[in-house]
């Protein structure tokens, strides 16, 4: 038997594998998308205006980061719904652990919560809170605040200009290896995993995994070691974007490195339908710290358990038996891309709405579609990243007409809008090079400043 080296394959034939995305492009599919996407998007930005609601702390003494000269003897809360302190919890926690506090007082209308405070060195100090309101409803969350003894360090730190974190740094990062494991994953199709997406994935795991550490030793203004002991994790994990990016992309960037096996086209089909479950009852909770203590957890966490006990089970079972194919689902892959894209918006969009943070993520699609388009001669990835563009800029001028957004706004997305319409117009011609930087430019612009 000779030894034959097997060639590699051409630029040609690459080009001509069939891929995840073949059946999206030159086809009337991101029209109805695009139409659907409006729906939608009114829809969502009318319903997080009002429907989705919750309780909520509307104000606080001292305010969120404020400085005071002398250490307060009380905490004063003010919330949108008459307090059940029944089973509500408040907790003060600084640099040598929780503070001492006397039981809550409530106002006559149940809304105004007075939290007596034990003398208190100087520090920075965190308020954590979890309450239920008189209507049913949950207010969870937490902020901060520092105490400057002394008139000379509350007057420094009063002048004293906030510093750039780390965290955002590793956020980036975080973001960037995201993008390019897409890209990537995009370039080549549902292929065994490459050393290229198993670096990003890793990278990109590592660097939310550092800000989050970050982010959480920042909030206590002390070591990382010392606020953890704290039990300052759980509230910047699920009370902060970068937590939530970190929750999100550990959960669904495993679906990259998966094989195109029987069992591994089944949990693509899977794990993305399961998380995007999970997402949208987050987003509907109003947050996670709104979701984890109310009495909506209980049926959510059996609901999401019985869909993974019922994949696990067809995991094992399904490809054993030898007269039942699983098909290759297209739409499982951006499903699971999708989701990544999410978690990148959430490491670059800090404190923005839901809405916003899809719009982001639409765009930041976008930049991996044409990421991983160089390069690329028949131009198909490029346009799937112009369709894209189409889709989320008309998602994004719904939504900002039926929030009342700003002029400025609705005008970026409207150019991004036309430059992808143009650009689609020409079936069967590579988009240039010129027409992608101006809308990339365009849509950064619109989307992250």
């Amino acid at each position: 038997m000779s030894n034959v080296r097997r060639q590699p394959p051409s630029a040609e034939a690459r080009d001509a594998r069939p891929r995840p995305w073949d059946w999206l492009v030159f086809t009337r599919f991101a029209t109805v998308i695009m139409a659907a996407a409006v729906i939608v998007g009114a829809g969502f930005a009318i319903s997080t205006s009002g429907a989705l609601s919750q309780a909520y702390c509307q104000e606080s003494f001292p305010a969120p980061d404020s400085v005071v000269a002398r250490p307060p003897s009380q905490v004063l809360l003010w919330f949108s719904e008459s307090v059940n302190p029944t089973y509500s919890t408040f907790t003060i926690v600084g640099r040598d652990g929780i503070a001492e506090t006397g039981a809550p007082e409530l106002s006559a209308d149940g809304r105004r919560v007075r939290l007596p405070v034990s003398s208190t060195g100087s520090g920075t100090y965190v308020v954590r809170y979890q309450v239920s309101t008189t209507g049913g409803n949950l207010a969870a969350g937490f902020f901060r605040y520092r105490v400057a003894a002394g008139g000379a360090a509350w007057a420094a730190a009063q002048a004293a200009p906030p510093a750039a974190p780390l965290e955002r740094v590793f956020g980036w990062l975080s973001l960037v290896s995201l993008i390019g494991a897409a890209a990537w994953w995009l370039r080549n199709g549902p292929a065994r995993p490459t050393p290229s997406v198993l670096v990003g994935v890793a990278s990109a795991l590592s660097f939310a995994l550092l800000a989050w550490l970050m982010r959480t030793g920042a909030l206590l203004e002390a070591p990382i070691a010392v606020a953890l002991r704290a039990g300052l994790a759980w509230p910047t994990l699920a009370g902060t974007h970068i937590g939530s990016a970190l929750l999100l992309a550990s959960a669904t960037v495993p679906v990259f490195v998966l094989p195109p096996s029987p069992r591994g086209r089944l949990l693509r089909i899977a794990v993305p339908c399961v998380l995007a479950l999970a997402l949208a009852l987050v987003v509907l909770s109003g947050g996670l710290l709104h979701l984890v203590g109310s009495a909506h957890f209980a049926p959510v966490a059996l609901m999401l358990s019985a869909y993974l006990l019922g994949t696990a089970i067809a995991t094992a079972i399904l490809p054993e038996l030898g007269d039942v194919r699983i098909p290759f689902l297209p739409w499982t892959h951006f499903g699971a891309i999708a989701l990544v894209l999410v978690a990148a918006a959430f490491l670059a969009g800090e404190q923005r709405p839901p809405a916003a943070v899809a719009i982001l993520a639409g765009y930041l699609g976008v930049a991996a579609c044409w990421l991983g388009a160089a390069g690329e001669r028949d131009g198909r990835l490029a346009t799937l990243g112009f369709q894209v563009l189409l889709v989320t800029s008309a998602f994004a001028i719904v939504s900002a007409i039926v929030s009342a957004g700003d002029a400025p706004r609705i005008a970026g997305h409207g150019v991004a809008f036309a430059l992808a319409a143009a650009a689609l117009a020409r079936p069967g011609r590579r988009p240039s090079i010129a027409a992608q930087a101006a809308a990339a430019f365009l849509a950064f612009v619109t989307a992250v400043l």
